[in-house]
């Protein structure tokens, strides 16, 4: 299978490939072998396992039009929800969420979470100095 070639395509230069090598057979005949040609050039796909078990459902003589169909399918709904599949999984790879996210690497991540880190150890540290102060200033009972 070429590069930008589409399964409908490839299928019908493979039958026709079918026919020249053997005319007297019938493509039923030949379904098997034709299944697992078209098999092998989409085993690159995330669906190849759809299609191989549709291949296990179907009796043979079938075999090679219930993968051809499933193929179609397949291409087709990549065709339409390819782009927006492609735009959430880049979504969840950045982190991006609808209500807001927090990626590590995000430049419009804000550092709330620093700031507050920094003023409850400013609070500490005027706790400790208070608390400090409060001893010094207070009177010796002569102990």
């Amino acid at each position: 299978m070429r590069p930008n070639q589409s399964v409908a395509e490839f299928c019908v230069a493979l039958e026709k490939l079918g026919r020249k090598a053997n005319p007297e057979s019938r493509t039923e005949d030949r379904s098997l072998e034709l299944a697992q040609i078209l098999l092998s050039n989409l085993s690159h796909w995330s669906e190849h396992v759809q299609l191989l078990s549709a291949l296990n459902k179907v009796r043979p003589e079938k075999a090679y039009d219930e993968v051809k169909e499933l193929a179609l399918a397949i291409e087709q709904s990549r065709r339409l929800f390819g782009p927006l599949l492609r735009h959430a999984e880049n979504s969840a790879r950045s982190g991006r969420r609808e209500f807001g996210h927090i990626s590590r690497d995000c430049p419009q991540r804000k550092t709330q979470v620093r700031q507050i880190v920094r003023e409850s150890q400013k609070c500490e540290s005027k706790k400790e100095h208070q608390a400090s102060s409060f001893f010094v200033n207070a009177p010796s009972l002569g102990v």
